[in-house]
């Protein structure tokens, strides 16, 4: 039997309406000589049911069931079950193009690419759709950069990972990391001399919803704790002097996301506020409506700053 050239990564939880749109957009790829693992991390719906009943269907489809641990555990298995030349993870509430990975790994062959960066569709409850992710970079620190600063995609599912690379530099995902997984791995693998190569289309559907049972949209305690440990991972990491105002950024970016969680205290506010200096904000000219917010918030304390999140989150930040 030959080898998969790509093998697909699709962690499910809760997602049992969604699933056979993932499903059927994977199955009729242009691109064959694929593998899909479906990792069922323990959904208590009927997600089980449905995998088994596709991969019945489909003999390049390997199901999964395991106990609940979390994106970042069930993105792992995924990983090491992959035998494909590239690695990839779909998400199992969103959907793809037909041409996407025959496209994508034409790219990343030609190339001799670790890793093809490609757009996405951003799909919104109210009919909207905005392409985003079309870059184009000359260097790998440049694209760092745009990482830190948010001006970049670090979701897994857009991009294509040579899993050669992947597994002679020792990557993986970090269990218990499951808001910002994607964002570690990818900043744990640019920490080494990669190529990159870049398609300035948009293949991928990433369904945007404001309800749906994510850590994206319920954050909690433990989500601004994961949050925080990617902050202080990369201060150790990236701590090249050109990437302090980023860092200021994320620091921001992080306290701000601490005022949305309805279990947060007023100790691990102060903690969080303490890295913050207003000076430091107006140094590296950090003047944006979250850094305002944030600064007021450290200010006048954490109810202040739930307050005004209260006011204004719906109208900037939805």
């Amino acid at each position: 039997m030959t080898s998969p050239l790509v093998s697909i990564t699709v962690p499910i939880y809760k997602v049992q309406k969604d699933l056979p749109r993932c499903l059927d957009s994977l199955i009729n790829q242009t691109l064959e000589n694929i593998e899909i693992i479906l990792v069922d991390d323990g959904s208590p719906d009927q997600c089980g049911n449905i995998c088994d009943e596709y991969a019945a269907k489909d003999h390049r489809i390997k199901v999964i069931h395991k106990e609940n641990g979390g994106s970042a555990s069930a993105r792992q298995v995924g990983l090491e079950m992959s035998t494909g030349r590239f690695y990839t993870v779909c998400d199992a509430d969103d959907w793809i193009e037909p041409i996407m990975y025959e496209r994508l790994l034409e790219k990343a062959i030609k190339e001799d690419a670790d890793i093809v960066l490609s757009g996405f569709y951003n799909e919104y409850p109210d009919g909207r759709q905005v392409i985003d992710g079309i870059y184009n970079y000359t260097s790998q620190d440049c694209y760092i950069l745009d990482l830190m600063y948010n001006r970049a995609s670090v979701n897994t599912w857009c991009k294509l990972f040579k899993i050669s690379t992947i597994r002679e530099y020792g990557i993986s995902y970090q269990e218990g990391i499951n808001m910002g997984e994607d964002s570690l791995f990818l900043f744990k693998l640019l920490l080494k001399p990669l190529k990159i190569y870049t398609v300035n289309e948009a293949f991928y559907h990433y369904q945007r919803g404001l309800n749906t049972a994510t850590y994206t949209n319920n954050i909690t305690l433990r989500s601004v704790e994961q949050i925080e440990y990617i902050y202080n991972w990369k201060i150790d990491n990236y701590s090249d002097n050109r990437y302090k105002r980023a860092h200021l950024h994320a620091l921001v970016n992080l306290i701000f996301t601490s005022l949305r969680a309805k279990d947060i205290d007023s100790c691990v506010f102060k903690r969080l506020t303490n890295n913050l200096s207003l000076w430091m904000l107006i140094r590296y000219k950090v003047i944006t409506l979250k850094s305002i917010l944030v600064g007021f918030s450290k200010l006048f304390g954490l109810r202040f700053g739930k307050m005004l999140i209260w006011m204004l989150y719906r109208f900037y930040y939805r």
